[in-house]
């Protein structure tokens, strides 16, 4: 029974700690209402060399190449990046092509426009604070071909293309966003024990 047990904890471990690298959860039903959800999890690595106008990035985001990039304003939200002081919510999102594509999502704060001292805000990721607060909703509902499935995960970028810093984790698309954290652990668990009006206003070029 103990052996049981003992093996039964080497296949869970693993996905549990990879469970514990979801930082955001998107809830994509609603294509006009995705919502993005903070976990509450550690970053991966410590990463401070992005501000909150670089934002966050959710890397392989969309199914395909949108074609061109784009920028808008988040519906709503609260969803904020670990930070010094000043840090404050994610207000816009952008379409990217780090990953050699237009098919990476990005939010970032925008603010007034240039020269909004809040764009400066540095974040500060880290493996001792939780990398995120809060959550956002953005109106995808014209890119709704193109978004991903439930269980789809990718890496979670801090900066964009114009000012790259690092993977600091993972995203996932879950069913609710009220069960987030209990679906991605127990998405995981299942899993191993299974087998046993598009542009609103254009994004600044990189200086």
């Amino acid at each position: 029974m103990k052996k049981a047990l003992f093996l039964l904890l080497l296949l869970v471990l693993p996905a549990f700690l990879r469970a514990q690298d979801i930082l955001l959860t998107v809830d994509d039903s609603d294509p006009a209402d995705v919502i993005i959800t903070s976990t509450g999890n550690f970053a991966t690595v410590f990463n401070s060399n992005t501000t909150e106008y670089d934002g966050s990035e959710l890397l392989g985001f969309f199914t395909a190449d949108l074609g061109g990039n784009f920028d808008s304003s988040l519906s709503s939200g609260t969803l904020t990046p670990s930070g010094t002081s000043g840090i404050v919510p994610y207000d816009s999102f952008y379409v990217d092509n780090y990953s050699g594509g237009n098919v990476d999502l990005n939010f970032y704060y925008y603010g007034s426009g240039s020269g909004d001292p809040g764009e400066s805000v540095e974040q500060q990721f880290s493996p001792f604070l939780a990398a995120y607060t809060g959550t956002a909703t953005a109106d995808l509902s014209n890119e709704s071909a193109f978004l991903p499935a439930v269980g789809a995960q990718g890496n979670v970028l801090s900066g964009w293309s114009g000012n790259v810093g690092a993977v600091i984790g993972q995203w996932q698309v879950v069913p609710e966003p009220a069960d987030t954290g209990l679906a991605v652990g127990l998405g995981t668990l299942s899993a191993v024990l299974g087998s046993v009006g598009l542009t609103v206003r254009r994004r600044r070029a990189a200086a």
